[in-house]
């Protein structure tokens, strides 16, 4: 019988998770290009909020924008885990990111804590708590090796 590899568990996991956002931005992006204003989707009540964001009076009178940005940020990256030495998330976001006290993380730092909680159920609360918590990246899981191998 041959022995069960979390290698190719995650492989999979990640090839479904990577399909199912691409198809979740092409559909919304599509819906907000085919109806900037909105109303096919239901998200026309959310344009008056995004008034108070910057650069709103140039782009969030419609879903125009939005609908670009979305096809343009769900990128592809064809480099194998092992070989990519720049930070996923640049150092620009993180002002962003954390005076909104926003966590970044990634899908596979997400895929290392789900594999970790489900070996080891007794850190499942910590881990939780300390994603919560995190303010900017989230630096566990950066040497993903233990949970993801060949």
């Amino acid at each position: 019988m041959k022995q069960h590899s979390r290698y190719q568990t995650a492989r999979h996991l990640l090839i479904f998770w990577t399909l199912f956002v691409a198809i979740g931005a092409v559909g919304g992006a599509l819906g907000m290009l085919l109806d900037p204003s909105g109303k096919r989707m239901g998200m026309d009540t959310m344009l008056p909020y995004f008034q108070i964001l910057p650069f709103a009076e140039i782009v969030f009178q419609d879903f125009t924008f939005s609908g670009c940005a979305l096809l343009i940020v769900n990128g592809y990256n064809t480099l194998p885990l092992d070989q990519r030495t720049e930070e996923v998330f640049p150092d620009q976001m993180l002002k962003y990111s954390t005076s909104r006290e926003q966590t970044l993380i990634t899908t596979t730092q997400l895929l290392c804590l789900f594999v970790e909680i489900q070996e080891h159920p007794d850190c499942k609360e910590e881990r939780i708590q300390e994603l919560l918590s995190t303010t900017g990246r989230y630096n566990r899981y950066t040497d993903y090796s233990e949970f993801i191998t060949q």
